[in-house]
């Protein structure tokens, strides 16, 4: 049978967690008496006392909804809460007879939340592929969207935990098909609606004001590419990328269509001063952007040579732009070269060309003969002139 996603959601997603916690109500682990039978002979030994059973179980519980077990493990968990609520209710009322009924109750809800844990592991690999379409749908927010829908997934999904509890793990996962045929509609549904249902509304909207009748090329265009894309949704769900630029492409041709229906049934309903009204309009406008690129007067002409001389001045400029920015280009280069030459300052290291003479010391004359009395060396003549 299809699942029916157009079904109004009515029913309050609360009926299927009742639906869940009955069946659970009636249903048995395979476990059950092996539980039992481990915490009697626990009890027997009374290595804690049932208060002490009882906290360490409260703990339990703690951590079971902390790793989801309602979900992993919900008879384990369900048989868990009764035998706790039965040893918390032993222990201010005791039952005569039974002097180990309380902590024997409080033993049984903590083995079975231990398996129930060791039950969660064995879900999370009969049922691994299930689980991962699970978070997927998530993703999408389908629990949002669709939530009757996602609530009778979330059944069918603890019908077959059910059944692993129940210790017939092959069973499960022979039966996930029914389950994930399901998840797969939800998905596309929801892909469907994250990316067609704005186009969808905009096409609505042009349709409303006409537009298959004043713009049908636009509007038929847009519904051809709406339908194809929710096809293609439908082939290929898993192709994200694709779906998202169709669904772009899909809302950009439903809002042209939309435009154009409205200025084109405004132009048909126009009489002849409104038609007039509306040319000079136009050639006034052309005008101001042939001002604004500084190309002179429009001569008086038919529109589309009016747009053609815009057209060709926009060209210019652009030119003229593309022209200054490789000009622009070419005195940053050089800048670059230029700004690249260091100048240093002169320094001994550099080479001029001139030698200079090492001076000698005092002491390293050499044997010159001492100067006599009354001569003259020849640092002490200051002039020679002639006589």
């Amino acid at each position: 049978m299809p699942f029916n996603l157009s079904v109004s959601i009515v029913k309050p997603f609360v009926i299927c967690c009742c639906l869940i916690l009955a069946a659970c109500a009636n249903q048995q682990v395979a476990a059950t008496k092996v539980i039992e039978s481990v915490a009697a002979k626990k009890a027997e030994k009374r290595v804690v006392t049932p208060q002490e059973a009882i906290a360490v179980a409260d703990e339990e519980m703690i951590r079971a909804e902390k790793e989801n077990l309602r979900f992993f493990s919900p008879l384990h968990l369900t048989q868990a809460e009764q035998n706790l609520a039965l040893a918390k209710t032993l222990l201010v009322k005791p039952k005569a007879g039974e002097p180990n009924a309380a902590i024997e109750a409080a033993i049984s809800a903590i083995e079975f939340l231990k398996k129930g844990f060791t039950n969660k592991s064995d879900v999370q690999v009969y049922l691994k592929e299930a689980i991962a379409h699970k978070r997927l749908l998530q993703k999408l927010e389908v629990p949002e969207r669709y939530p009757e829908a996602y609530g009778e997934v979330l059944f069918e999904f603890s019908k077959l935990i059910k059944i692993i509890e129940e210790g017939e793990p092959d069973v499960a996962l022979n039966k996930q098909k029914p389950l994930r045929a399901r998840m797969y509609e939800l998905e596309i549904a929801a892909l469907t609606d994250i990316h067609l249902s704005e186009a969808k509304k905009v096409l609505l909207q042009a349709e409303e004001n006409d537009a298959e009748r004043y713009a049908p090329a636009s509007y038929f265009n847009a519904k051809y590419k709406i339908d194809s894309t929710e096809q293609y949704i439908q082939d290929n769900y898993r192709d994200r990328k694709g779906i998202e630029k169709a669904g772009k492409m899909s809302l950009l041709l439903a809002k042209v269509a939309h435009e154009v229906g409205i200025e084109s049934k405004k132009i048909m309903n126009l009489d002849s001063p409104g038609s007039e009204a509306y040319v000079l309009a136009q050639v006034k406008r052309l005008q101001s952007f042939q001002d604004l690129l500084e190309a002179g007067e429009l001569p008086p002409q038919s529109l589309e040579r009016s747009s053609m001389a815009v057209k060709t001045a926009l060209q210019n400029v652009l030119t003229g732009r593309e022209q200054a920015k490789t000009e622009i280009a070419s005195l940053k280069a050089e800048l670059e070269k230029y700004n690249a030459v260091s100048i240093n300052p002169l320094s001994e290291q550099i080479d001029s060309g001139v030698s200079v003479l090492q001076t000698l010391n005092t002491k390293d004359l050499g044997d010159a003969p001492a100067l006599q009395d009354g001569e003259q060396g020849f640092d002490s003549v200051e002039y020679v002139g002639e006589e």
